[in-house]
C-alpha cells in the first residue's frame, strides 16, 4: 500500500501495480491502482498543479508518525470496497 502526497497533503492510498517492462525504462513509470473514480479524479486534479509529489510506501511503522494519524483521523471514510469484495478465506491460511 502506498500513500500519495502532493504539496505535503495526503490526496489518495493506492497499490502499485508491478509491471517489470515499465519499471526498467530508463525514465521508470509507476502504475497506481487507485480504490475509486472520485479518488482518480482528485488526484489528477492535485497533481497537475502539484509543486511536489510524494509516493510513500506505507507499513505499520509509518503509522507511528502523528502527521498522517491526523489526516486519517480527518478522513471521513476509506474505500476498502475492492479488498472486501475479493477477500477469499483462502488467504487465511496458516500453513
Amino acid at each position: 500500500m502506498t500513500c500519495l502526497l502532493v504539496d505535503e497533503t495526503i490526496v489518495a492510498f493506492s497499490t502499485i501495480n508491478k509491471n517489470i517492462d515499465l519499471l526498467t525504462k530508463k525514465l521508470s513509470i509507476v502504475i497506481l491502482q487507485l480504490a475509486s473514480e472520485i479518488d482518480i479524479i482528485n488526484a489528477l486534479l492535485r497533481v497537475k498543479t502539484a509543486k511536489r509529489i510524494i509516493l510513500m510506501q506505507i507499513n505499520i511503522a509509518v503509522f507511528a508518525f502523528a502527521s498522517i494519524l491526523r489526516q486519517l483521523q480527518k478522513a471521513k471514510n476509506l474505500s476498502l470496497l475492492d479488498e472486501l469484495l475479493f477477500l477469499s478465506s483462502s488467504k487465511f491460511t496458516l500453513e
